[in-house]
């Protein structure tokens, strides 16, 4: 099987990146993110490094993308990998304890999943460090926001299809709608 999993990566004489790497199931690493948005409530850009792109992968036939956790909070990053017709989406996440964060962390993946048309993927680190509580969540959602797996233990398992995504397509076609900026103005 694919391994998806996040590292401490070396950057010469720099912070290193905090980076997201995919296996293929013949042991071929077959894609390497690095994350774009520093959490700065963690201090994470006086210890890390930012990555600069995205990466788009194939695996298993589906065109897949990359994230890591503090990015989910950046929806232009997730419609640049929507452009590039990315299917499935996949985001490693440290989601540390807070104020209802298992909700908010499962309403902004559902969000992306839907605004983007494309499956959803985000799995949460579980259990506690010295300074603070992980929940282990993970949410699974389709391009109509709802739950796709089913959890068994720490294990979840779900069977996807690109119906979904051509279905959404068709009743609510975007690509004609998307704009690259926008002008703000003042109210008079």
């Amino acid at each position: 099987m694919a391994i998806i999993c996040g590292l401490i990566e070396k950057n010469g004489s720099d912070n290193p990146y905090n980076t997201a790497v995919v296996v293929s199931k013949d042991g071929e690493l077959i894609a390497s993110y690095r994350k774009n948005h520093l959490f700065t409530g963690g201090d994470e850009p006086r210890y890390y490094s930012a990555g600069k792109e995205l990466v788009v992968f194939e695996l298993e036939g589906w065109k897949c993308g990359l994230s890591i956790c503090f990015d989910i909070r950046f929806p232009r990053l997730f419609e640049t990998y929507k452009k590039a017709g990315v299917e499935c989406m996949f985001s490693g996440n440290n989601w540390v304890d807070g104020r209802n964060k298992p909700a908010i962390l499962e309403n902004l993946v559902k969000a992306r999943a839907h605004e983007n048309q494309y499956y959803f993927i985000a799995v949460d680190r579980s259990g506690k460090d010295p300074s603070t509580m992980y929940y282990g969540t993970s949410v699974f959602s389709n391009p109509f926001s709802e739950d796709v797996a089913r959890r068994n233990g720490i294990y979840s398992y779900a069977e996807i299809s690109k119906d979904d995504i051509q279905t959404l397509k068709q009743s609510l076609p975007l690509e004609d709608s998307f704009k690259s900026d926008y002008q703000l103005t003042t109210g008079n």
